[in-house]
Formats: C-alpha cells, sequence, structure tokens
C-alpha cells in the first residue's frame, strides 16, 4: 500500500477509534453509569464477607484432596495480593479474611453459603440489570427467571472461587503437577515456572470470567468475541484503578482520615465501586460496538427506543 494511502487509512482508524470513545463516554452520562455502579458496590460489598465465609469454608474442604497447608497458602495470597492492591488500609480487611479462614467448620460453610447465594444473587441481579441498561434493553425476564440466572451464577462463582484460589495457590492438577514434576526431578524448576505463569494465566481465566458475564447477563444473545472487547477493557480499567487507588491512599493524605475498620471498610468499598464502574464502561464497549455493527441485541434495542417514542407521541397528543 503506497505511504499516501497507508497515511489516511490510520488517520481514518485513529477517527473512529474517537468516535468510539466520545460514544462511549455519552453512553455513559446517558445510562447513569456511576449511579448503577454504586448499586452493585453496594450489593458487592453485602455480598463479599458471606461469599469469603463459603470460600473459605469450600478452600478448607478441598484440603484431604490438596493436604492441609492448602488453606494457609490460600490464606495468604488473598492477603498478599489485597495488601499489594490497597496498601495499609487492608490491614482490617485482611486481618477479618485471616480470621474467616481459619473457621472452617461445617456449620459455618453451611449457614456462610446460604447466606453467600442470596446476597451474591442480589447482587448479580444488579449486575444483569445494569447491563441490560447499559445495552437499553427493556427487561423481558420474569422476576423469577432474573432470580433463578442471578442465583444460577451466584452457584456457579463459589465452587468456581474456591477452586481457582486453590490452583492459583499450589499449582495445577491441586497440587499434583509438583508431584508430577518431583518424579522427573524437577520441582524446583516447575515451582519456579507456575511462580511466573500463574499471573498470566489467572488474567486469562478472570478475562474469560468477565466475557461470561457480559455474554449472559442481557437479554440478547451476540457471539462469544463480541463481548470480548468490553472484558478486556474492564480487566485494564480494574487495574489501572486499583493503582490509582493506592496511590491516592499512600500520597493523598487520608490516612488521618480513614482509620480502623471503619476506613477499611469504605476503602473496600470504593475499591467494588471502581471494579463496576470498569465492568459497566466495558459493557457500553460492547453495546457501542454492537450498535456500529448492527448486530439482533442492537436492532431490537433500537426497536424499543422507536416503540418508546411512539408511546411517548401520543401521550404528548392527549
Amino acid at each position: 500500500m503506497p505511504p499516501a494511502l497507508q497515511r489516511i487509512r490510520s488517520r481514518l482508524e485513529r477517527r473512529q477509534w474517537w468516535q468510539v470513545a466520545t460514544s462511549i463516554a455519552h453512553g455513559a452520562s446517558e445510562d447513569q453509569v456511576t449511579g448503577l455502579a454504586a448499586e452493585m458496590a453496594f450489593f458487592g460489598m453485602l455480598s463479599l464477607f458471606p461469599l469469603t465465609i463459603a470460600i473459605a469454608a469450600g478452600v478448607g474442604f478441598l484440603e484431604p484432596v490438596v493436604g492441609t497447608d492448602a488453606a494457609d497458602q490460600v490464606r495468604s495470597e488473598v492477603v498478599a495480593a489485597l495488601s499489594t492492591g490497597l496498601g495499609s488500609q487492608a490491614s482490617g480487611v485482611t486481618d477479618a479474611i485471616e480470621e474467616l479462614f481459619a473457621d472452617t467448620r461445617p456449620g459455618v460453610f453451611t449457614v456462610g453459603l446460604l447466606v453467600a447465594l442470596w446476597s451474591a444473587s442480589r447482587g448479580f441481579r444488579s449486575t444483569v440489570r445494569s447491563i441490560d441498561a447499559v445495552y437499553h434493553l427493556e427487561q423481558r425476564r420474569t422476576y423469577l427467571e432474573l432470580r433463578l440466572l442471578s442465583l444460577a451464577m451466584a452457584v456457579v462463582t463459589v465452587p468456581l472461587a474456591a477452586l481457582g484460589l486453590v490452583v492459583f495457590a499450589v499449582g495445577p492438577l491441586l497440587g499434583g503437577g509438583a508431584e508430577a514434576a518431583d518424579v522427573f526431578g524437577s520441582a524446583q524448576g516447575y515451582e519456579q515456572a507456575w511462580r511466573v505463569l500463574r499471573w498470566p494465566v489467572g488474567i486469562v481465566v478472570v478475562c474469560v470470567a468477565v466475557t461470561t458475564v457480559l455474554h449472559i447477563a442481557p437479554d440478547e444473545r451476540t457471539p462469544w468475541r463480541s463481548d470480548v472487547p468490553g472484558s478486556l477493557v474492564a480487566i485494564v480499567s480494574w487495574a489501572l484503578s486499583t493503582v490509582a487507588l493506592r496511590v491516592y491512599l499512600r500520597f493523598g493524605g487520608s490516612e488521618n482520615l480513614l482509620i480502623g475498620s471503619l476506613g477499611a471498610v469504605l476503602v473496600v468499598l470504593i475499591w467494588l465501586y471502581l471494579l463496576a464502574l470498569g465492568l459497566l464502561l466495558g459493557a457500553e464497549l460492547n453495546a457501542v460496538l454492537a450498535r456500529r455493527s448492527g448486530t439482533p441485541r442492537e436492532a431490537r434495542s433500537a426497536l424499543e427506543f422507536e416503540t418508546l417514542a411512539r408511546r411517548m407521541k401520543r401521550l404528548g397528543r392527549r
């Protein structure tokens, strides 16, 4: 391709991406994404500790398979991740998590699981409704259908989260990979390789999970690949917002304002709000791309808006 045509093509591509960015900003303002994210963060906060109880007890139930040190490894990994992401303000939360992981009695697991499923399903229902609002889709699901979908998402999340934490801490095959490597005399190399590879693997798993949420939450289905851009935007925004929050807490002079357990809870609530905001921005990107490509989901959205406009016009005539 001649250099002149290449320059024209690059300018057109930059202009298209600028149009996409402005469409996302306009859509986020029109859809009141900040308010939807606040609702998601509130219900996420309500379900955080019950979910942690259920996941911690679930990890304890896996100890006969992976060994007695699995729960300790998972606990240390979770505490280290929170300390790295939120800094000194995470101390109150990490202390609570250590206590939750230390108590893995069956009774605690049963009560925690029931409470976690109820509260998490409410959080997922808020997520589903928020993503539908971003896509401008009228909710056609009945209350029972929406509740069952939210409950199913919660039921799948708890065991997968427990299993994922164990695999992240002890390695593939629930620790069996280290034993297999030890047979061939390469246990040390295996441990070093897994320390490096587990983060990329974890990012891929999170990307798949976010893509799944963005795929099944809206009331219309599109190909899976159409939901990948939004998940990538969500993950990148999560990383950037976590770093920004940590920098703010460290240098923003908030140490005197956020003290003790109340400060830790407030920091986690702000963090959950940023995560919810990132997820909805990813959904906004998918909605913009769907609108530009003319997918069935966006066609239905346009039809619903046209129907609503006609109703408003009739009311105006009356």
